[in-house]
């Protein structure tokens, strides 16, 4: 799988799926939910342009996680 270390700041609860977890936090985004997907559930390999975009979303990710949680501080 894909690391994406800002998912370990966030945890997500048992038996929570990546949409509910995505919904909970407040950073829906289903292109990045759709290729996060393919990759970890469906055992499905990204292709180059499918990797380069699950990186550019899980950026635009971990930025709306760092101001969801300054705001709540």
């Amino acid at each position: 799988m894909y690391d994406l270390p800002f998912l370990k700041n966030v945890k997500r609860k048992e038996g929570e799926s990546i949409r509910q977890w995505a919904k909970r936090i407040g950073v829906e985004h289903d292109q990045w939910l759709a290729l996060y997907e393919k990759g970890r559930y469906e055992e499905k390999e990204l292709s180059s342009e499918e990797k380069a975009e699950l990186i550019e979303y899980s950026k635009l990710i971990e930025d709306q996680i760092k101001k969801i949680q300054k705001e709540r501080r």
